[in-house]
């Protein structure tokens, strides 16, 4: 099957970076669909790879600080920026996710929870950010989606097992605005 066969009938494609080889060519046939294509920097790449490609790059701040070899975020972001032409922003932990906006870092808090289990929780904020994407929310609405949904996998023990239901993140929602 060829990478346009492969995006035919989807509105997202999510890869890690890992595997560069094999995800470019699907990324590339999305993008020419005009299909977001998300980038997870989960671990120390080139800025060149995937990444160049995508329309949307989070990485975690142990990925973006040893691509860069910056350890401040703000000045790792904007080292990428330089590179990456799409979204970009990254992820730690129970602090802010930072993001490149018109030249500038930007930081939107994350949800504070008691954390029972962090292992999955940004594969959860990665998918539940593309879910958001796909159906059309902007990316800063898309984050804090993929925030929340984060946010309530920390709180049960579990990698994908303790993944949220998409009603539970929006419950979630709705009583952290509250």
């Amino acid at each position: 099957m060829t990478a346009e066969a492969l995006v035919a009938d989807i509105d997202v494609v999510m890869a890690d970076n890992r595997f560069p080889d094999f995800v470019q060519p699907i990324c590339e046939a999305a993008r020419a669909r005009g299909i977001p294509v998300i980038v997870d920097g989960d671990r120390v790449t080139q800025l060149d790879d995937p990444l160049a490609i995508a329309s949307h790059v989070v990485f975690s701040s142990e990925a973006l600080r040893a691509t860069t070899g910056r350890s401040d975020l703000a000045a790792a972001l904007k080292r990428a920026a330089a590179a990456i032409d799409g979204f970009l922003a990254v992820t730690n932990g129970p602090d802010a996710v930072l993001w490149m906006e018109d030249g500038a870092v930007r930081a939107m808090p994350v949800f504070a929870v008691e954390a029972i289990d962090t292992l999955g929780a940004g594969d959860t904020f990665h998918g539940a950010f593309a879910l958001a994407l796909a159906e059309g929310c902007d990316p800063i609405t898309a984050m804090r989606f993929g925030a929340a949904a984060a946010a309530v996998k920390c709180t049960r023990f579990g990698g994908i097992s303790g993944t949220p239901l998409r009603a539970e993140v929006e419950a979630f929602l709705t009583a952290s605005s509250t």
